[in-house]
């Protein structure tokens, strides 16, 4: 009996360990990095408009169409990287990134979310530099 009840836990504890790294069409979606580099992927960093570092702020980027959300967090020095959205998009639909479905924000408890063009560029690492102001 314990060691069902045990076993029943590790499953349990496992399940809920799962994180998913995306969303597409609303359920968990995960994705095989072959080690290359990336194919489009964003990374900066998040300051306040004092221009200190913010760290834990969510950074998201949400493709329109595939529906795709994958989103990462700032660390302590305000840096941030997302996934590979590319790599995301390639194995969802096999075909080039279409940046007019990319839209990107920020969100931290505190500060007013901040909505980030993203720029024309279809591939690579991107830098994106944001800045947060406090609610008011």
């Amino acid at each position: 009996m314990i060691v069902r009840f045990a076993l029943l836990l590790l499953i349990a504890g496992a399940a809920l360990a799962q994180v998913p790294a995306a969303l597409a069409d609303g359920d968990d979606f995960f994705v095989i990095d072959d080690g290359g580099p990336p194919i489009l992927q964003y990374r900066g960093h998040v300051r306040d408009s004092a221009g200190q570092p913010l760290a834990g702020v969510s950074v998201f980027v949400e493709v329109k169409h595939p529906r795709v959300f994958v989103n990462t967090k700032s660390v302590a020095d305000g840096g941030y990287k997302s996934p590979d959205v590319g790599l995301y998009l390639d194995q969802l639909s096999g075909g080039e990134v279409d940046i007019s479905q990319l839209q990107m924000r920020a969100v931290k408890s505190g500060y007013k979310t901040v909505y980030i063009k993203v720029p024309e560029k279809k591939f690579g690492l991107v830098d994106i530099e944001i800045t947060m102001t406090p609610d008011s």
